[in-house]
């Protein structure tokens, strides 16, 4: 994260994040540093879990300060008006489909110019 490392990029299989990985094995540092860091909650995995309802479902947080857990719970609550573009766009085809229309339409009226 010191070199700006992408914190919400996910795996090939389970598609889970750094984050995902060190709620699911309760790596405390893990956890803290990737929150100091702005990683997201909001991003599902494949099970179409995000890190908050990790959270949620924890039913104590001995591995990591519970303080830091209350903060990201509430923080993420406070902001849930507000939607995750990245998301919703991996989620909504007819977008992945106009955007995929329009570059290409773009590649073509660039190269015949």
């Amino acid at each position: 994260m010191t070199f700006g490392a992408n914190t919400s990029i996910q795996d090939r299989v389970k598609h889970n994040t750094a984050l995902h990985w060190a709620v699911g094995s309760k790596n405390g540092t893990a956890f803290s540093l990737l929150i100091k860091a702005n990683a997201s909650i909001d991003i599902p995995n494949g099970n179409g879990e995000t890190v908050l309802s990790l959270l949620k479902k924890c039913p104590t947080y001995d591995w990591t300060s519970k303080k830091l857990v209350e903060k990201t719970i509430e923080k993420a609550e406070n902001n849930r008006g507000r939607r995750n573009w990245i998301s919703e766009f991996r989620n909504n085809e007819v977008s992945k489909i106009e955007v995929y229309i329009l570059s290409r339409s773009l590649v073509l009226c660039i190269a015949s110019c």
